[in-house]
């Protein structure tokens, strides 16, 4: 991709490819590796950081960055525009500030990845207050991309299953689309 390409990039698009990239990589995880991931913040920092995103941007064939512009990972394709910037957080409370940092960097997509609970209770305590930080941030700076919300919660010990929210947000903070992904590995 050139910088004159960069125009044609469609956040859509890249939503697409990166939830799918995101999906193969938890996949090609032992559940051992990823049940290792869940025992602390440091060690989900290193997974994330030294297996889980540079699978995925080897997947995409972007370029890795960590905190550039102060964001945890960077993707950048081969002039170092920035495509994709995610911020990793595991407490919804912090979850606040990240979303209004990514609101204020001009990027196709904007990603938030969580690990915390979420679809038994937290998503409808939190999921529109960052719908309304996204709203009132491009009321008033109209970017076009989009806000991918993953949010990882581990079901151990009852059916040893890990499972993903995604969800997509527009720049009006409304979610337009929702996918769950599980992965499920014996024990």
């Amino acid at each position: 991709m050139s910088i004159a390409d960069i125009k044609t990039v469609k956040p859509l698009q890249l939503w697409e490819e990166f939830r799918s990239a995101f999906c193969a990589a938890l996949d090609l995880n032992s559940r051992e590796g990823l049940g290792q991931m869940w025992e602390n913040i440091k060690a989900k920092t290193s997974f994330y950081e030294g297996t889980l995103m540079p699978m995925i941007t080897k997947s995409l064939g972007y370029g890795l960055e960590f905190e550039r512009f102060r964001f945890d990972y960077t993707f950048v394709d081969e002039n170092g525009i920035p495509l994709i910037v995610v911020e990793s957080e595991n407490a919804h409370a912090k979850a606040s500030h990240e979303i209004n940092c990514l609101c204020n960097l001009a990027a196709p997509l904007k990603v938030l990845v969580l690990s915390c609970d979420w679809q038994r209770s937290e998503k409808i305590t939190h999921l529109p207050v960052w719908q309304a930080i996204i709203q009132k941030n491009h009321a008033v700076v109209s970017v076009d991309c989009l806000y991918g919300i993953i949010v990882g919660e581990w079901d151990e010990p009852e059916d040893a299953l890990l499972t993903y929210s995604f969800m997509l947000l527009d720049n009006k903070g409304a979610v337009i689309d929702e996918h769950i992904h599980s992965v499920h590995h014996p024990v």
